[in-house]
């Protein structure tokens, strides 16, 4: 895999956003926006005074601290390291730096440790955690000076006794644009005179991917067009967004009008009703306990498709799904999207959808399960009937997702009849759990054993009648305090007990767990084993003779891990929810666990965030009635906030749970290609014509090693240009060798 190092140098081109109450920032450092210089001095630690000691920067280090330059740079000869041993202690960097007011910038450092622990950086008064790895990797953040002139940029290794961290290339810059928002209107309206033979047009159209942040009222980049394009197989799901672009008026009673698509020198259609479209709204995000690559005004809510106005000066994207059933035939459908509003003239969208001659299987072979919380609904609602949270559940089981609580145990009824959708669409369902039994810090006692036995063995005996016994699992252990080794170990102990016990009285029943690493003593006790997305990668050998040994692997993010890994943070980018399933490829983890779709509770319960100094908390609660808080996880932009609570008593869908389910139907695209791997292999046994079959192989063998898509967990694409054409590889590849896998004719 290629080395952090390596992938910054070589390939960094992240999409960073920031938005203040004024102004919002596009910032991509290869293509799209340019850095003036690095306002910092001696910001690689090279320059060092006749005592050894950096220049510029000044330290504080507490009693017990130190710092040190070090040979062991990420560039140049040498970086700093702070170290700290004592608990309590805190070790600073700090440099003073003037600045423009109301500008915005971004910093950045690169930096590991010896272990996973927090540093923070202060910028513009403004605090950001970060987590640190034994790896090179780079934290930064976005931010805009407001009334400042000059700040102080400043680094922390936190109060953790036996901590060492290494800093290197910090940076603050200021960022540049090289297309206005003038620049952008007019090429808009040069458009529609030129092309669309508008005469006097009011408004323009762009297009974008379904991966690309439609930021509120920043230029979009790129070429402005009225031809949107995508590429998918049959029983898939792909989206892309038409942009508004009011510019010499607000536009009212905004209505988007689909026609069917025809299928080009045939007289065969793709209905309109295939084609569902989405205002998307934006909730706002200023910052969070992570570094942010966004902030401000974020499109992330589905919206159901009634008339709506757009102010001038602003952009309003609009969500377009595109689903292919599985009895529509292969090749390329065109059809209009015509966008028209009450007070200016219509707009039209060609719409270009290539069908691919392969079908995606109903059943997702990764598994995405998350938590949902009827008791969430059920605050917002007022409604506590099984058939309402039946709905939610039917809704996410079409994003692919698995939504049987984590938590507690059920009653059966709950989802008795669910359990063939359960059946038809996913290969494991969780049963119950025990949290409140046998978790964290609890001891499994007698009497907690006798409980859940009291607990399970009825609900068992109806899932055995059902007939779907080998689908359940049963999930504890949560989160098992890793950086307490006493209370860890402990722990330990309690967990091989009641793995033990539950594998005796339920040998039928599948463990699952989530942990940190790989213990030998719940070898044989462990059927699902589900470590955070960074253990995954970190401790990758150790899952990897699990996985041999027939256990299955998946993996999980809480409230960690932070960029550089893949999360589903609303200030991160979508291709950070999109590329999960990659990752999972990568390494061999069949599913993904994320700990809640909806933990409404946190924002409706909002006097106790106000006590936490969370402003950004409503006291109204369902969607658009108010602005929505997308604090539902301490102060973790959009943790646990996969849907919106709509006004009619349906979920609104986020575009990061829609980016997600798309990353699990391009996993099956892998999944399909190894499969027709296996079958070639069987084949070139029975023909005479072997060399096109094994050069067919060895491409696709190439392809699943997903090189520059996933390099490794930390180290992944970041243009979603990029990713869409090794997408499309993939997607002609397997098409191609579907063909070489047909039966041969007697």
């Amino acid at each position: 895999m290629e080395s952090r190092k390596e992938y910054i140098m070589n390939g960094n081109s992240s999409l960073i956003v920031v938005i203040s109450m004024f102004f919002l920032i596009l910032f991509d450092c290869s293509s799209k926006a340019a850095y003036s210089d690095n306002l910092l001095q001696n910001s690689g630690f090279e320059q060092c005074d006749r005592n050894g000691n950096p220049t510029v920067w000044r330290f504080s280090v507490g009693k017990n601290g130190k710092y040190t330059n070090t040979e062991d740079g990420y560039e140049g000869k040498q970086s700093l390291m702070m170290e700290n041993f004592n608990l309590g202690d805190e070790v600073n960097i700090i440099q003073s730096v003037s600045v423009k007011p109301h500008t915005d910038y971004i910093f950045s450092f690169v930096a590991k440790a010896n272990s996973m622990q927090d540093l923070k950086h202060t910028v513009f008064d403004k605090v950001s955690y970060d987590i640190t790895y034994p790896f090179w990797h780079e934290v930064k953040e976005v931010y805009n000076s407001g009334d400042l002139s000059t700040t102080n940029i400043k680094i922390t290794l936190i109060n953790r006794k036996g901590m060492r961290a290494w800093i290197d290339s910090v940076c603050l810059k200021e960022v540049e644009y090289h297309k206005s928002w003038e620049q952008f209107q007019e090429e808009s309206l040069k458009f529609a005179r030129e092309k669309l033979y508008i005469d006097d047009p009011e408004y323009g159209i762009g297009v974008v991917s379904s991966l690309e942040k439609v930021m509120l009222d920043r230029p979009l980049e790129g070429n402005v067009t009225n031809i949107a394009q995508l590429e998918l197989g049959k029983n898939e799901h792909e989206a892309i967004q038409i942009v508004l672009i009011p510019i010499k008026k607000d536009l009212k009673k905004v209505k988007v009008h689909i026609k069917n698509l025809k299928l080009r020198g045939e007289d065969f259609k793709l209905s309109r009703h295939n084609v569902k479209a989405y205002p998307l709204g934006y909730v706002y995000c200023d910052g969070s306990l992570h570094p942010s690559l966004y902030k401000g005004w974020i499109p992330d809510i589905l919206l159901k498709l009634n008339s709506f106005s757009v102010e001038k000066g602003q952009l309003q994207p609009i969500w377009v799904d595109v689903y292919i059933p599985e009895d529509v035939r292969a090749g390329i459908y065109e059809g209009d999207i015509i966008i028209s509003t009450s007070n200016s003239h219509d707009y039209p969208v060609r719409l270009i959808v290539k069908v691919f001659d392969f079908a995606l299987p109903e059943k997702s072979h990764f598994e995405f399960t998350v938590p949902l919380q009827p008791d969430a609904t059920h605050e917002i609602y007022g409604r506590k009937s099984p058939d309402y949270v039946k709905e939610f559940r039917v809704f996410m089981a079409d994003k692919r997702a698995n939504t049987l609580s984590i938590w507690g145990i059920r009653n059966f009824e709950e989802i008795k009849e669910l359990i063939p959708l359960w059946d038809k669409k996913f290969n494991f369902f969780h049963l119950a759990g025990y949290k409140e039994r046998w978790g964290n810090d609890k001891d499994f006692k007698e009497k907690d054993k006798k409980l859940s036995l009291a607990e399970l063995k009825p609900i068992i005996k109806k899932i055995k009648k059902k007939g779907v016994m080998d689908k359940a699992f049963l999930f504890g252990f949560d989160e098992l305090h890793w950086n307490e080794p006493q209370k860890y170990k402990e722990i330990l102990t309690n967990m091989v007990d009641a793995h033990r016990f539950f594998k005796k009285e339920f040998p039928e029943l599948k463990l699952a767990t989530d942990i940190k690493e790989v213990h030998p003593e719940l070898a044989g006790l462990v059927d699902i084993w589900i470590p955070q997305i960074q253990f995954l990668e970190i401790n990758y050998n150790d899952w990897l003779k699990r996985e041999k040994d027939g256990d299955i692997i998946w993996m999980y993010a809480g409230a960690n891990p932070f960029s550089p890994y893949p999360q589903m943070y609303l200030d991160y980018p979508c291709l950070s929810q999109r590329i999960i399933p990659w990752v999972g490829w990568k390494y061999g983890a069949s599913g993904f666990m994320y700990w809640s779709a909806n933990a409404w509770w946190h924002i409706i319960r909002s006097e106790q965030f106000k006590k936490k100094g969370l402003n950004n908390v409503y006291k109204k609660t369902r969607w658009p009635v108010e602005l929505w808080s997308v604090y539902s996880s301490g102060r973790h932009a959009g943790g646990g906030l996969l849907i919106y609570p709509g006004p009619d008593g349906m979920p609104l869908s986020s575009v990061r749970l829609e980016c997600l389910r798309d990353g699990i139907e391009d996993y099956e695209y892998l999944y399909m290609l190894n499969e027709k791997i296996k079958a070639l292999n069987e084949r070139t046994e029975k023909s005479n014509d072997t060399i096109d079959l094994e050069i067919a192989i060895n491409e696709a063998m190439s392809l699943l090693k997903i090189a520059g898509v996933v390099d490794n967990a930390h180290s992944f694409v970041r243009e979603s240009k990029d990713f869409y054409q090794f997408r499309s590889t993939i997607m002609h590849h397997l098409e191609k060798i579907s063909n070489l896998t047909k039966p041969i004719p007697e």
